[in-house]
Order: C-alpha cells, then sequence, then structure tokens
C-alpha cells in the first residue's frame, strides 16, 4: 500500500491498513518518523505497490503531480485511490491510461 502525504489524514489512513498486516509505503515532501517505508519520488512509490492512496493537500507543488508517468510506473493492475484533491491527478493523463487499457 501506498500513501502519497502521510499528513493527519495519511497517518490516519496508514493505522487503519495496519492490522492488515500489508507494507506500507509512503512519498511527501519530508520522510516522519514513523515505522513505512519512504520513498523521495512518487513515481518510485507507484512502481513499488499495488494501492495508490493520494492524501496531500491541494497545492501548486501537488498540481497534477499524478502524470502519465506515475500512471504508468503503477501498472494495468494497481489502484489509484484518490481522497484528496481531484487537482493533484492529470485527469487527460489518466483518460488515456484507462482508454489504452
Amino acid at each position: 500500500m501506498g500513501i502519497v502525504g502521510l499528513g493527519r489524514i495519511g497517518q490516519d489512513l496508514a493505522k487503519r491498513l495496519e492490522p492488515f498486516k500489508v507494507r506500507i509505503a509512503d512519498s511527501g515532501p519530508n520522510p516522519e518518523p514513523l515505522p513505512y517505508t519512504y520513498y523521495p519520488n512518487v513515481t518510485e512509490l507507484a512502481e513499488d505497490c499495488d494501492v495508490l492512496f493520494l492524501a496531500c493537500p491541494a497545492t501548486p507543488e501537488t498540481n497534477q503531480m499524478i502524470n502519465a508517468k506515475v500512471l504508468e510506473a503503477l501498472g494495468p493492475d494497481a489502484y489509484l485511490i484518490n481522497i484528496a484533491r481531484g487537482s493533484v491527478v492529470d485527469e487527460s493523463a489518466l483518460s488515456f491510461i484507462c482508454a489504452a487499457t
């Protein structure tokens, strides 16, 4: 399970996933002192997970952060779950990837 944004909501999500004994990894601007695998790059996180949760804020830095490169790294059999703002995902890239599969 990958979580982009380990703020309050991302940490609450991680705590709810822990009882399922899944490996949890995260990506964000700064590594948090938590027992999860940290990826400084969201593309690398996407390559290493089957489910990618978006729990990051909508900022200029996160605008369309989930682009074609990240979606390709995630792969066609993985899941993208956006509990963040819609602006985090490049919808044209998502439409293109979905149409190609």
